[in-house]
C-alpha cells in the first residue's frame, strides 16, 4: 500500500482513545524494517467502515534492498462492532429492567461466578453477598430455614442446586442481615442455565419476598382460630345455659303439677292460686328462655336441621292435638283442609315448631268464638302452608315490623304479652328450610301467614321396629302383630307387653313375611282389613312359606269370618273388640312359649340433677311404676351391670361418665343390646347427636319441649305400671 492512498482512504486511530496516531506506512517506510503496533491501532474507512490491523507492519524491498512497499494486513470488523454495541445496549438494558424489579435475580456460572447480580438480590442478600461465594451465604449472611432459626445447609441452598442442575420451587428461606435486621421471609425457585445443546452453562435463581403475604396469612388464621375460639365459646354457653336454665324450671313446673294433683291433701284456695301462679310463671320463664336460645343458636349458625319426608296430614294432626286445648278456652273452631297425599321436606320437630307459633298467635289475637284453619296445597313443585283466622287482622304500619325480634304487636285497650320472638324465629326457622313467611292481612278480614316447603313422595310412616339390630331375649317370648291401625297396633302392644311378652309390629303388610320369616316369633296376630294388601293374602302366604307355615296364626279383626280363618290356616280367630284376657288366653294356648312371673323390674331414671330426679321417680310412681334412680352416669352402669331394669330414662350430660358412653357401652353388650332406653335431655343436640339418638334409643325427649305427658303415655306403650318380669 502506498503511503499517499493510505492517507486518503483512511482515518488511522488507536482502537481505545479513537485518537489518530502515525501512519503505520509511513513508519516501515522510514525505518525500513517491521514495525510493532502495539497501540491496537485500527482503520476508520472515509465510508464509516471500521478495520481491525494485525499487530504489526513489514516492509516490501526490492533486490535493491529498498523497499517500495509495505505489508499491512487488516480485517472488517463494521458488523461485529455493531453487534458487539447492540448486545451492550441489550445487557445495560437488562441490567436495568432487572435493577427495576421487586424480586431478586441472581445468575452464576458452574464455577460459581457471579453472571449478574440485581440491586434487590443484593438488598435481600446483603451488601457484598455479590463477593461471596453462593454456597457461603449460609454463614455469612445469615440463610434459616423458614422458621427462622434453623441455618439452612450450604449445599441445599436453592442456587447451589441450580448450578449443580437442579429445578427447585418455591423453597422458603428466612433471611436476616444488616440491610433487613427485621428479616425477610423469601420463597426462592432455581433452574439450570443451559446452552443450546444441553450443556450446562451454571444456574439462576429468582427471590420473590413473601413476607406480608405470610403475615396476612397468619394474620387470617390468627382470626380464624379467634372466631373459632368464639363460636366455642357461644357453643358451650349455649349447651349450658340450655341445661343449667331449664333442668331446674323443669323441676318447678313438675312439682308445682304434683302439687295441683293434690295427691298430698287438699288444697285451700290460696294456696291453689299460689300454686298457680308458680306454673304460669315458670311457663312463661320456660317459654322466654327456649326462644331466647333457639334466637341464639340460629343467630349463631348452631341451628341444625334433621331433614326428612314428612307426610302433612300428620304433622297437622299433631299439632292441632297440642294446640285443641288453647283454642277451646276462647271457645275457637279449629279446622285443617289439604290433600291426604301430600308430604313435604323438612326437619319434624322445626316444622311443629313454625306451626304451633303461627297458631298460637292466631288463637291468641282472635276474638271469642273465632274461626282458625291450617291448610295445605300444592302449588307447583312446593307445598304452601297455611295459618289463617278471621281475626281483627294487622294494621298496615305494623305488618313491616311484627318480624322484628322482640317487637310485639299491640292488642287495642290489652296489657302486650309474650317475648316478642316468636315470629322472628319462626321467620328464621322458616329461612333455614328454604322458605319465605309471608302475610297476608286486612283490616277487619282476618290474617293469612303462609310459606312454601319443597313437595316429595309421601312418608311412609312405620311403627315396624328395627329389626336385626339388637338380639332377642331368650327369656322374652316374641309377639309379631300384623296390624295397619296405628291406634289397634298400639293397644295390642300395650296389652301384650304388660303380660311380659315382648312385641314387634309391622303396620306395612306387603313386608309381613320377611319380617316373620325373620324373627320367627313365638305367635302371630293378624288383622284382616288392611292396605294395599288384605290380611286373608297374608295369611295366606305366611301359611304357604316353609319358613313361617308352622309358627301360631291368630286372627284379630272386625270381619267376622272365623271360618275363612280357619280353611286358610288360622290356628283362633278374634273378633274385634276384643278383651284383654281373652287375647292373652288366645296367645298362651298357640305360643311356642309363655313368660313366666318374676317381681317387677324397675325403671331406672338416670338424672343428675336431684329435683329434676325426684320429680320424674314421684310422677311414676303416682303411675304405677317401680322406679329406681342413679345420680350419675357410674351409678347407672353399675346398677345396669347388677340387674337389668324393664327401661331407662337417660339424660345425656351426666358427671363422670356421659350418657352417650353408657347408651354405646348397652348397646354393644349382648346383655343390654335391647334393654329400651328413653333419652330426656336439656342438651341441644347436634343434628348427627339427634340422628344417634334416634337409632340407638326407643324415644327422645328434650326437656325445653313439652314432656310429661309424651313420657307417660310413651311408657304406657312400652311398660304397663306393675308389670311383671319376664323369665
Amino acid at each position: 500500500a502506498a503511503g499517499k492512498s493510505m492517507d486518503l482512504v483512511f482515518d488511522i486511530v488507536n482502537k481505545e482513545t479513537r485518537r489518530p496516531v502515525e501512519n503505520p506506512v509511513k513508519k516501515v517506510f522510514r525505518e525500513g524494517k517491521v514495525v510493532g503496533l502495539a497501540d491496537h491501532t485500527i482503520l476508520l474507512s472515509k465510508s464509516g467502515k471500521e478495520f481491525d490491523i494485525e499487530d504489526s507492519a513489514a516492509p516490501i524491498v526490492a533486490d535493491t534492498g529498498e523497499a517500495f512497499g509495505v505489508v499491512l494486513v487488516f480485517r472488517d470488523i463494521t458488523e461485529k462492532k455493531l453487534t458487539e454495541e447492540e448486545t451492550g445496549r441489550q445487557k445495560e438494558l437488562m441490567q436495568l429492567i432487572l435493577g427495576s424489579v421487586a424480586d431478586g435475580v441472581v445468575v452464576a456460572d458452574t464455577k460459581g461466578k457471579f453472571l449478574l447480580f440485581n440491586a434487590a438480590a443484593e438488598q435481600f442478600l446483603g451488601v457484598g453477598a455479590v463477593d461471596a461465594a453462593p454456597d457461603a451465604w449460609s454463614k455469612q449472611y445469615g440463610t434459616y430455614h423458614a422458621d427462622g432459626v434453623t441455618v439452612f445447609p450450604s449445599d441445599e441452598l436453592p442456587l447451589v442446586r441450580a448450578i449443580r442442575g437442579e429445578s427447585v420451587t418455591g423453597v422458603e428461606v428466612f433471611i436476616r442481615n444488616a440491610n433487613v435486621p427485621e428479616g425477610r421471609l423469601l420463597s426462592i425457585s432455581g433452574r439450570p442455565l443451559r446452552s443450546e445443546d444441553g450443556t450446562l452453562k451454571g444456574g439462576v435463581v429468582v427471590l420473590h419476598d413473601i413476607t406480608l403475604q405470610k403475615r396476612a396469612q397468619e394474620a387470617l388464621i390468627q382470626a380464624k382460630e379467634q372466631a373459632e375460639r368464639t363460636s366455642q365459646f357461644k357453643d358451650q354457653f349455649l349447651s349450658t345455659m340450655s341445661h343449667e336454665l331449664r333442668t331446674p324450671l323443669n323441676a318447678v313446673l313438675g312439682f308445682s303439677d304434683l302439687l295441683a294433683d293434690e295427691r298430698y291433701g287438699p288444697l285451700n284456695e290460696k294456696q291453689r292460686r299460689y300454686i298457680d301462679h308458680i306454673h304460669t310463671g315458670g311457663k312463661h320463664l320456660l317459654t322466654l328462655i327456649s326462644d331466647i336460645l333457639d334466637l341464639s343458636k340460629i343467630e349463631a349458625g348452631r341451628m341444625e336441621l334433621a331433614m326428612e319426608n314428612l307426610p302433612v296430614q300428620s304433622i297437622f294432626a299433631e299439632v292441632l292435638s297440642v294446640m285443641h286445648p288453647l283454642a277451646d278456652k276462647k271457645l275457637h273452631v279449629l279446622s285443617k283442609s289439604g290433600d291426604a297425599g301430600l308430604a313435604v321436606r323438612a326437619d319434624a320437630t322445626r316444622l311443629k315448631q313454625v306451626l304451633m307459633n303461627l297458631l298460637g298467635n292466631a288463637i291468641k289475637f282472635t276474638p271469642n268464638g273465632g274461626r282458625i284453619e291450617l291448610a295445605a296445597r300444592l302449588d307447583g313443585g312446593n307445598v304452601c302452608l297455611e295459618v289463617k283466622d278471621n281475626g281483627p287482622g294487622i294494621p298496615a304500619d305494623e305488618q313491616r315490623r311484627i318480624f322484628e325480634a322482640f317487637y310485639r304487636l299491640r292488642e287495642s285497650g290489652k296489657k302486650t304479652e309474650g317475648t316478642g320472638l316468636g315470629l322472628a324465629i319462626t321467620q328464621r326457622l322458616v329461612e333455614l328450610h328454604g322458605g319465605e313467611l309471608k302475610l297476608s292481612s286486612q283490616a277487619g278480614q282476618g290474617s293469612s301467614f303462609y310459606f312454601s316447603l319443597p313437595a316429595v313422595a309421601p312418608a311412609q310412616e312405620s311403627l315396624s321396629r328395627k329389626i336385626g339390630s339388637a338380639p332377642r331375649s331368650l327369656r322374652s317370648p316374641r309377639i309379631l302383630v300384623i296390624e295397619d291401625d296405628r291406634v289397634t297396633a298400639q293397644l295390642i302392644q300395650s296389652q301384650l307387653s304388660s303380660a311380659g311378652y315382648e312385641v314387634t309390629v309391622c303396620d306395612e303388610p306387603n313386608n309381613a313375611l320377611e319380617i316373620a320369616a325373620q324373627l320367627q316369633p313365638s305367635a302371630i296376630t293378624l288383622d284382616i282389613v288392611m292396605k294395599p294388601k288384605n290380611g286373608w293374602e297374608v295369611l295366606t302366604q305366611l301359611k304357604r312359606d316353609p319358613r313361617t307355615a308352622q309358627i301360631p296364626m291368630i286372627v284379630v279383626s272386625i270381619i267376622d269370618q272365623p271360618s275363612m280363618g280357619a280353611l286358610l290356616g288360622a290356628d283362633e280367630y278374634l273378633v274385634k273388640p276384643v278383651e284383654k284376657a281373652r287375647l292373652l288366653d288366645a296367645i298362651a294356648r298357640h305360643s311356642r312359649s309363655v313368660p313366666s312371673v318374676r317381681p317387677p323390674r324397675p325403671i331406672l331414671v338416670v338424672e343428675d340433677d336431684t329435683a329434676t330426679r325426684e320429680f320424674i321417680a314421684e310422677m311414676l310412681s303416682s303411675q304405677g311404676y317401680v322406679v329406681a334412680t342413679a345420680a350419675d352416669g357410674a351409678q347407672a352402669r353399675a346398677q345396669v351391670a347388677a340387674s337389668l331394669p324393664q327401661l331407662v330414662i337417660l339424660d345425656m350430660m351426666l358427671p363422670e361418665v356421659s350418657g352417650f358412653e353408657l347408651l354405646g357401652e348397652w348397646r354393644s353388650s349382648l346383655r343390654t343390646a335391647a334393654l329400651p332406653v328413653f333419652v330426656l335431655t336439656s342438651k341441644d343436640l347436634t343434628t348427627e347427636e339427634q340422628r344417634y339418638l334416634r337409632t340407638h334409643s326407643e324415644m327422645l325427649l328434650q326437656k325445653q319441649q313439652p314432656w310429661h305427658e309424651a313420657l307417660v303415655k310413651q311408657l304406657e306403650r312400652v311398660v304397663s305400671p306393675g308389670a311383671v318380669e319376664k323369665a
